[in-house]
């Protein structure tokens, strides 16, 4: 999709522009201009480039610093985009299921292998909850946020841990 930006004469900033109209090309903008550009005329205090009481009759014609075309992509591109964001944003926060998930592993892992005489190995099980618990204090997950993490620490030595 292309737009065509032009500056609105009666604005009292010169360098602002506007879009004006929208088209599937450049081309399209192109013949939209050259079918409202009229030979100069007064109209009260304003000197008008464009046809009166067309779309563009309050609008400057484009200065030759720049295109007044401007490519702003598809609507298959902007999802795309969009969707790319969402997933950068979104990808990068820890599922709700994720320690629930992990405990169920380490737990599952430690009950499935008992060694030969029928002992679990919990130091190695309550090790690894321990990691999983710090994991979760460094991306902000229990305390909310990283500068909490010490607290926490300390409550869950003495028993206060809102997990256990």
């Amino acid at each position: 999709m292309w737009v065509l930006e032009l500056n609105d004469m009666r604005s009292s900033n010169i360098e602002k522009v506007e879009a004006v109209a929208k088209a599937q090309s450049p081309e399209e903008l192109e013949a939209l201009l050259d079918r409202e550009s009229v030979d100069p005329y007064r109209d009260g205090t304003w000197n008008k480039k464009f046809r009166q009481g067309g779309p563009l009759e309050w609008y400057n014609p484009p200065w030759g610093f720049s295109s007044p075309f401007v490519y702003v992509g598809t609507e298959d591109e902007w999802a795309e985009q969009a969707r790319k964001r969402y997933q950068e944003l979104v990808g990068a926060i820890p599922s709700a299921n994720w320690f629930v998930s992990e405990r169920t592993r380490i737990i599952s892992k430690m009950l499935d292998n008992p060694n030969d005489a029928g002992i679990y190995p919990t130091t190695t099980a309550f090790a690894e909850l321990d990691d999983l618990y710090d994991d979760m204090q460094s991306v902000g997950m229990l305390c909310g946020s990283k500068s909490d993490a010490q607290k926490c620490r300390d409550d869950r030595l003495v028993g206060e841990s809102p997990l256990f």
